[in-house]
């Protein structure tokens, strides 16, 4: 290649660079960003609603996008692998005081993003009582065999009686609960006193 080829096209985004700041648009028709706009952006970083309120023409992404490219976001080291492993560890099953203060300088959502991308979870909550015997006996054996409501509808070719937690207006659907405990392997059994 030619020395003149590069010439030419470093002459010829010289002059695209020069019509998009003399006519004030890009190529594709979006406004360039002025300093008055940057300004209000530093001025009320990092509350994007109050941002969108000073630049409405702006999207929510643009701001954010703008935000990166003049240099006021607050940009944060990547994870390291002790922190994973600190992660790892207590994530599952510690609070999030103990992890967060186990990690000093990360926040919550932060680290709870770096443990769903690999794939750990925190222990699931209890179910809570609902007072009738086989409804709660139902609802264990569903966590130990790691069963939504909703896959145990789906089972039962039920309307959403598990779903939508029907039992808690009164509702006790026999066909359902009676379906349900043979579809987790179970027998229904009368306890006579």
């Amino acid at each position: 290649m030619d020395l003149s080829y590069h010439s030419r096209n470093a002459a010829t985004a010289n002059r695209l660079r020069e019509r998009v700041k003399r006519e004030g648009r890009t190529f594709n028709g979006l406004k360039v960003w002025s300093e008055e706009e940057d300004n209000k952006l530093r001025a009320h970083y990092p509350d994007y609603s109050a941002i969108a309120s000073a630049l409405p023409h702006r999207t929510y992404d643009a701001c954010r996008a703008r935000a990166r490219e003049i240099g006021i976001v607050i940009r944060r080291p990547p994870f390291t692998a002790r922190e994973l492993s600190v992660i790892r560890r207590l994530y599952p099953s510690e609070e999030r005081s103990e992890v967060l203060a186990a990690l000093p300088g990360r926040d919550w959502v932060s680290v709870a993003k770096l443990a769903s991308r690999h794939g750990i979870h925190r222990k699931p909550k209890p179910f809570k009582p609902t007072g009738v015997l086989v409804l709660d006996q139902i609802k264990e054996r569903c966590r130990e065999l790691n069963y939504s409501m909703s896959e145990l509808d789906k089972m039962v070719r039920g309307k959403g009686y598990f779903r939508k937690a029907s039992w808690c207006w009164g509702y006790l659907n026999d066909r359902d609960i009676g379906r349900a405990v043979r579809a987790l392997f179970g027998d229904i059994k009368a306890d006579w006193k």
